[in-house]
Protein backbone atom coordinates (compact mmCIF):
# COMPACT_ATOMS: atom_id res chain seq x y z
CA UNK A 1 0.00 0.00 0.00
CA UNK A 2 3.05 2.28 0.14
CA UNK A 3 4.61 3.41 -3.15
CA UNK A 4 8.13 2.13 -3.74
CA UNK A 5 10.71 4.23 -5.58
CA UNK A 6 13.65 2.27 -6.93
CA UNK A 7 17.05 3.30 -8.25
CA UNK A 8 19.67 1.04 -9.81
CA UNK A 9 22.80 2.88 -10.80
CA UNK A 10 26.38 3.82 -10.24
CA UNK A 11 26.34 6.06 -7.19
CA UNK A 12 28.04 9.10 -8.67
CA UNK A 13 27.41 12.80 -9.07
CA UNK A 14 26.87 12.27 -12.81
CA UNK A 15 23.86 10.13 -11.97
CA UNK A 16 22.39 12.91 -9.81
CA UNK A 17 22.59 11.19 -6.45
CA UNK A 18 23.52 14.40 -4.65
CA UNK A 19 20.00 15.67 -5.48
CA UNK A 20 18.47 12.64 -3.77
CA UNK A 21 20.83 13.02 -0.83
CA UNK A 22 19.80 16.68 -0.42
CA UNK A 23 16.04 16.02 -0.32
CA UNK A 24 15.54 12.51 1.03
CA UNK A 25 14.95 13.73 4.59
CA UNK A 26 12.26 16.13 3.42
CA UNK A 27 10.68 13.41 1.27
CA UNK A 28 10.63 10.95 4.17
CA UNK A 29 9.15 13.56 6.53
CA UNK A 30 6.37 14.66 4.19
CA UNK A 31 5.31 11.57 2.22
CA UNK A 32 4.43 7.96 2.89
CA UNK A 33 6.93 6.36 0.54
CA UNK A 34 9.67 3.76 0.49
CA UNK A 35 12.96 3.93 -1.41
CA UNK A 36 15.37 1.20 -2.46
CA UNK A 37 18.75 2.04 -3.97
CA UNK A 38 21.06 -0.57 -5.52
CA UNK A 39 24.53 0.29 -6.69
CA UNK A 40 28.13 1.06 -5.93
CA UNK A 41 30.20 4.14 -6.56
CA UNK A 42 31.54 7.11 -4.64
CA UNK A 43 32.13 6.32 -0.98
CA UNK A 44 30.40 9.61 -0.07
CA UNK A 45 27.11 8.41 -1.60
CA UNK A 46 27.49 4.84 -0.37
CA UNK A 47 27.89 6.09 3.20
CA UNK A 48 25.12 8.68 2.88
CA UNK A 49 22.62 6.08 1.71
CA UNK A 50 23.72 3.58 4.38
CA UNK A 51 23.07 6.32 6.96
CA UNK A 52 19.65 7.02 5.49
CA UNK A 53 18.83 3.34 5.76
CA UNK A 54 19.70 3.49 9.46
CA UNK A 55 17.64 6.65 9.97
CA UNK A 56 14.60 5.27 8.11
CA UNK A 57 14.78 1.48 8.52
CA UNK A 58 11.14 0.96 7.51
CA UNK A 59 11.28 3.31 4.56
CA UNK A 60 14.75 3.21 3.02
CA UNK A 61 17.00 0.38 1.86
CA UNK A 62 20.49 0.92 0.45
CA UNK A 63 22.12 -2.12 -1.10
CA UNK A 64 25.73 -1.25 -1.89
CA UNK A 65 26.38 -3.99 -4.37
CA UNK A 66 26.30 -4.94 -8.04
CA UNK A 67 23.59 -7.58 -8.44
CA UNK A 68 21.95 -8.07 -11.84
CA UNK A 69 19.21 -10.37 -10.54
CA UNK A 70 18.27 -8.01 -7.73
CA UNK A 71 18.33 -5.10 -10.20
CA UNK A 72 15.68 -6.86 -12.30
CA UNK A 73 13.54 -7.34 -9.19
CA UNK A 74 13.84 -3.64 -8.36
CA UNK A 75 12.91 -2.61 -11.92
CA UNK A 76 9.89 -4.90 -11.82
CA UNK A 77 8.81 -4.44 -8.21
CA UNK A 78 9.04 -0.67 -7.87
CA UNK A 79 6.20 1.69 -8.63
CA UNK A 80 8.57 4.45 -9.75
CA UNK A 81 12.12 4.44 -11.01
CA UNK A 82 14.39 7.35 -10.15
CA UNK A 83 16.97 8.52 -12.70
CA UNK A 84 17.97 12.17 -12.13
CA UNK A 85 21.18 12.10 -14.19
CA UNK A 86 23.16 15.28 -14.88
CA UNK A 87 23.63 13.96 -18.43
CA UNK A 88 22.61 10.69 -20.02
CA UNK A 89 23.51 10.16 -23.69
CA UNK A 90 21.15 7.20 -23.95
CA UNK A 91 20.21 5.38 -20.78
CA UNK A 92 18.72 1.92 -20.63
CA UNK A 93 17.30 1.83 -17.12
CA UNK A 94 14.34 4.07 -17.93
CA UNK A 95 13.40 1.81 -20.85
CA UNK A 96 13.79 -1.33 -18.76
CA UNK A 97 11.62 0.14 -16.01
CA UNK A 98 8.88 1.09 -18.49
CA UNK A 99 8.88 -2.44 -19.91
CA UNK A 100 8.03 -3.67 -16.41
CA UNK A 101 5.35 -1.01 -15.90
CA UNK A 102 7.49 1.01 -13.49
CA UNK A 103 7.09 4.74 -14.07
CA UNK A 104 10.38 6.62 -14.57
CA UNK A 105 11.14 9.93 -12.89
CA UNK A 106 13.97 11.52 -14.86
CA UNK A 107 15.91 14.71 -15.44
CA UNK A 108 14.83 15.93 -18.87
CA UNK A 109 18.18 15.59 -20.61
CA UNK A 110 19.74 13.57 -23.45
CA UNK A 111 18.42 10.06 -23.90
CA UNK A 112 16.09 10.46 -20.94
CA UNK A 113 14.29 13.30 -22.71
CA UNK A 114 14.22 11.24 -25.92
CA UNK A 115 12.61 8.18 -24.35
CA UNK A 116 10.39 9.38 -21.47
CA UNK A 117 7.30 11.31 -22.53
CA UNK A 118 6.29 13.63 -19.67
CA UNK A 119 2.86 12.91 -18.20
CA UNK A 120 0.24 15.39 -19.37
CA UNK A 121 -2.60 15.51 -16.85
CA UNK A 122 -5.00 17.07 -19.38
CA UNK A 123 -4.57 14.59 -22.25
CA UNK A 124 -3.38 11.58 -20.23
CA UNK A 125 -0.42 11.18 -22.58
CA UNK A 126 2.98 10.24 -21.27
CA UNK A 127 5.17 7.46 -20.00
CA UNK A 128 6.75 9.07 -16.95
CA UNK A 129 7.62 12.24 -15.07
CA UNK A 130 10.47 14.58 -15.85
CA UNK A 131 11.96 17.78 -14.53
CA UNK A 132 13.92 20.57 -16.15
CA UNK A 133 16.40 22.64 -14.19
CA UNK A 134 18.86 20.35 -12.48
CA UNK A 135 18.32 20.97 -8.77
CA UNK A 136 16.96 19.07 -5.79
CA UNK A 137 13.87 21.30 -5.43
CA UNK A 138 12.72 20.43 -8.95
CA UNK A 139 13.44 16.76 -8.34
CA UNK A 140 11.41 16.73 -5.13
CA UNK A 141 8.51 18.56 -6.80
CA UNK A 142 8.49 15.98 -9.60
CA UNK A 143 8.55 13.07 -7.16
CA UNK A 144 5.66 14.69 -5.28
CA UNK A 145 3.71 15.15 -8.49
CA UNK A 146 4.22 11.47 -9.36
CA UNK A 147 3.17 10.42 -5.87
CA UNK A 148 0.03 12.58 -6.13
CA UNK A 149 -1.02 10.82 -9.33
CA UNK A 150 -0.17 7.42 -7.83
CA UNK A 151 -2.24 8.11 -4.71
CA UNK A 152 -5.14 10.16 -6.08
CA UNK A 153 -5.59 8.98 -9.67
CA UNK A 154 -5.15 5.22 -9.82
CA UNK A 155 -6.81 4.88 -13.23
CA UNK A 156 -4.46 7.44 -14.76
CA UNK A 157 -1.54 5.67 -13.09
CA UNK A 158 -2.58 2.37 -14.67
CA UNK A 159 -2.83 4.12 -18.05
CA UNK A 160 0.68 5.54 -17.61
CA UNK A 161 1.97 2.06 -16.81
CA UNK A 162 0.33 0.64 -19.94
CA UNK A 163 1.65 3.43 -22.12
CA UNK A 164 5.16 2.82 -20.84
CA UNK A 165 4.90 -0.93 -21.40
CA UNK A 166 3.63 -0.31 -24.94
CA UNK A 167 6.60 1.92 -25.82
CA UNK A 168 8.64 0.62 -28.73
CA UNK A 169 12.37 1.18 -28.44
CA UNK A 170 13.26 -1.36 -31.11
CA UNK A 171 15.05 -0.60 -34.36
CA UNK A 172 11.95 -1.47 -36.45
CA UNK A 173 10.79 2.11 -37.15
CA UNK A 174 14.23 3.77 -37.33
CA UNK A 175 15.37 1.03 -39.74
CA UNK A 176 12.42 1.82 -42.05
CA UNK A 177 13.32 5.51 -41.91
CA UNK A 178 16.97 4.79 -42.74
CA UNK A 179 15.89 2.52 -45.60
CA UNK A 180 13.63 5.25 -46.95
CA UNK A 181 16.52 7.77 -46.86
CA UNK A 182 18.85 5.35 -48.63
CA UNK A 183 16.22 4.57 -51.29
CA UNK A 184 15.63 8.28 -51.89
CA UNK A 185 19.36 8.66 -52.64
CA UNK A 186 19.26 6.01 -55.37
Amino acid sequence: DVPLIGAVSRLTGQKGFHLIEEKIHELMATRDVQIVILGTGNAEFENAFRNMEQMYPDKCRAIIDFDVTLAQHIYAGSDMFLMPSVFEPCGLSQMISMRYGTIPIVHEIGGLKDTVIPYNEITGEGTGFSFWGFNSTNLLATISRALDVYEDQPEEWQQLMSQGMDSDFSWAQPAKEYLSIYQSLL
